[in-house]
């Protein structure tokens, strides 16, 4: 299914506009396609198996509805099988029914009087039949049309959340309702550059964005800044000239977390725009700075997001502020 929808959006795509706009459809149907094929499967189960369902309702309906003007008659008759052995068929085909109804299966010599031209009236075995139907048939395929939509419900629900940053900032700007961003530097002061690359970073991200940055947290303290953050990201602002430390670092964003529960979010960055710069000639030294911010994050449950904020890399950053926020989300 996902590459024939693949190769319908293929020949839609228009061909003389460039091969960005045909990249970008065909990504995004094979991308959909991708998202929704478990959908699609579950909804696709449970429209099937209501089908089976009302298909035997139907059926039931027509026999009764029939057998009030005409009769129905019940005889057999076989080149290969007797009445034993027909009786066994029988048997086995309406032990639901019987046991349902607690009306027997004739006995053979019942079956054997029946057995062309001879002939009963066939009451008994549309009761049978009806009460199998109900056991083996419609019940069933209720139930599991009833699990394959608790199923597709749940699966619909996380197909596209709507909590996630970048249907968020959408909504922010459709509502003409900025989002409110607040920045706690800590133990760092930034210079005017690294500040007009942080706000650069933030209204990439966000979009339309009302951002304050307080006051810098003093190194040792935990006091999280007073003031209402109901419904505004928080962003603490590290150096990454400064070495994680669990017990001083990680004690302010916990005490960040655990202080402001109204927060929309709470993300970690780290400027490392000194850093980088001094140990240029030594990437192990950046990576191995980076690793210990990220253990120390995992183990206060707080993404970090590394940027140089003197020249940031606004795409790169949005990115990563993005899937930042969306795993705090989670």
């Amino acid at each position: 299914m996902r590459g024939v929808v693949t190769r319908l959006a293929a020949s839609l795509a228009p061909r003389r506009r460039g091969g960005a706009i045909r990249s970008a459809i065909l990504a995004f149907f094979d991308d959909w396609t991708r998202r929704s094929t478990a959908l699609y499967g579950l909804r696709a189960a449970r429209i099937l198996h209501f089908a089976a369902a009302a298909l035997a309702v139907g059926v039931i309906a027509g026999l009764y509805v029939r057998g009030l003007a005409f009769e129905y008659r019940a005889s057999w008759e076989s080149t290969f099988l007797n009445a034993p052995t027909v009786r066994s068929i029988v048997a086995f085909a309406y032990a639901p029914g019987a046991l349902l109804t607690g009306i027997p299966v004739p006995s053979v010599d019942a079956i054997a009087a029946i057995r062309l031209p001879g002939g009963v009236n066939a009451a008994r075995w549309l009761y049978l039949m009806t009460a199998t139907l109900v056991a083996v048939v419609i019940v069933p395929r209720l139930l599991l049309a009833l699990i394959a939509g608790l199923r597709e419900r749940h699966c619909a629900t996380r197909l596209l959340s709507l909590n996630e940053p970048y249907f968020q900032r959408l909504l922010r700007s459709f509502r003409g309702r900025p989002a409110r961003v607040r920045v706690i530097p800590y133990s760092y002061t930034p210079e005017p550059a690294a500040i007009a690359g942080l706000e650069a970073v933030i209204a990439r991200t966000f979009g339309k964005v009302t951002m304050t940055i307080v006051h810098p947290v003093a190194y040792g303290a935990d006091d999280v800044p007073a003031g209402d953050v109901v419904g505004t990201t928080l962003v603490a602002l590290f150096n990454a000239s400064a070495t994680p430390e669990r017990e001083v670092h990680g004690a302010f964003l916990a005490a960040l977390a655990r202080e402001q529960p109204g927060a929309e979010g709470l993300v970690a960055l780290i400027d490392e725009g000194a850093w980088v710069a001094h140990w240029k000639s030594a990437p192990v030294r950046i990576s191995d700075r980076r690793t210990a911010w990220r253990q120390m994050g995992e183990e206060v449950h707080v993404p970090m997001v590394f940027v140089d904020l003197s020249a940031p890399d606004i795409t790169t950053a949005e990115n990563a502020l993005d899937d930042a926020l969306a795993d705090r989300a989670q």
